[in-house]
């Protein structure tokens, strides 16, 4: 679980993400038009949590 991911805001369609990637795998939450944006560290907190659960429970579809 040592691995480096790197955490960015972006555009996308016209509508503000956060994006977390480490090359093999990319995730991004939309943050414009939210009653409370998810701040960059949530996005993160996600993306570790998947690699996490992948980890533990490698059949399960996450």
């Amino acid at each position: 679980m040592d691995e480096q991911a790197g955490v960015f805001t972006a555009v996308r369609d016209s509508t503000e993400c956060v994006v977390v990637t480490d090359g093999l795998e990319t995730i991004d939450q939309a943050v414009a038009g939210r009653t409370r944006p998810l701040t960059p560290g949530d996005v993160f907190n996600l993306y570790k949590g998947r690699k996490m659960l992948r980890t533990f429970n490698p059949s399960s579809d996450v």
